[in-house]
């Protein structure tokens, strides 16, 4: 955390929930957990749902196999707690049998006014996120608490590297929604590039367009860190997703930060929007302030 922020201000979450399947490719999903909870100080609370056919009329006895299957996920969420507890970070974890993912995330993180929600997806292009749909995706439509999805591309965990952080903004009102929990996200050897896609080709009313942005992150971020660790960059393009995965991948960006605005259920399955298509490329993880 940079000094100078108050970090008692009422955006603070009180906790990170973790949504984990425990696979293999789940652990750049905790690491990643771990260290926004490490670093925003606040309680790490891991969600595995267990997720079997409760009703169905199996031919032979299952019961031992469950047990079998309750205890290897127990056993994992114990070394998922200790890795977060190695890292001073405080840890709780629960385990729900239910065959909605989705729903018990959102239940679980309701027990707090304020949350991060931190989860994976495996959905790699429309196509795929069409036929199977996406916990991830549900979330994001429904929850009021900021989300960071880790995506299929991801390889490294966020805070493994240079700490750079990458905020998009389209300069609407929504769009800077978010600026309060990167300000909090930020420490003395964060750097931060505020990026701007636009069709105009007109640099002196992109530049001056980001006036809004700057005077706003001002209210946030002490002068030393406006100054030394953020710099401005504006892409011509029309083709926004392009435009921003390959900045992330150019600035070798650990988290990108946006604010998305909801659609509504009826367009669960119309083209994806925008913000869905990003996180499904992107090469690092993704913050989603939704509006």
């Amino acid at each position: 955390m940079i000094r100078g922020i108050d970090m008692s201000h009422p955006w603070k979450p009180q906790a990170v929930v973790l949504g984990t399947d425990l696979t293999a490719t789940s652990g750049v999903v905790a690491g990643t957990a771990i260290e926004i909870a490490r670093r925003l100080d606040v309680e790490l609370c891991i969600l595995h749902v267990f997720q079997y056919l409760i009703h169905h009329r199996y031919r032979m006895p299952v019961s031992w196999m469950l047990e079998e299957v309750r205890r290897d996920i127990n056993a994992k969420l114990r070394r998922l707690k200790k890795r977060a507890e190695d890292s001073q970070c405080s840890a709780s974890t629960k385990v729900i049998e239910s065959e909605d993912p989705a729903g018990s995330l959102l239940k679980e993180s309701a027990r707090f006014e304020r949350a991060i929600l931190v989860l994976g997806t495996h959905a790699r292009d429309p196509i795929e996120r069409f036929f199977l749909g996406s916990v991830a995706e549900q979330v994001l439509r429904t929850t009021r608490f900021p989300v960071i999805t880790v995506g299929p591309h991801v390889k490294r965990r966020f805070g493994m590297g240079n700490d750079q952080l990458m905020f998009a903004t389209d300069l609407t009102e929504r769009s800077l929604e978010p600026i309060p929990l990167l300000a909090a996200l930020m420490t003395p050897s964060t750097h931060l590039t505020v990026v701007h896609v636009t069709e105009s080709v007109l640099e002196t009313d992109a530049r001056a367009a980001m006036d809004t942005v700057r005077a706003r992150m001002a209210l946030y971020l002490p002068d030393q860190a406006m100054k030394h660790q953020v710099k401005w960059k504006v892409i011509h393009s029309s083709e926004v997703t392009k435009a921003l995965i390959e900045a992330a991948t150019e600035d070798k960006a650990e988290l990108l930060i946006m604010g998305m605005h909801r659609s509504g259920e009826l367009n669960a399955h119309l083209p994806l929007k925008t913000g869905f298509q990003i996180i499904i490329g992107a090469p690092c993880a993704v913050l989603s302030v939704c509006s």
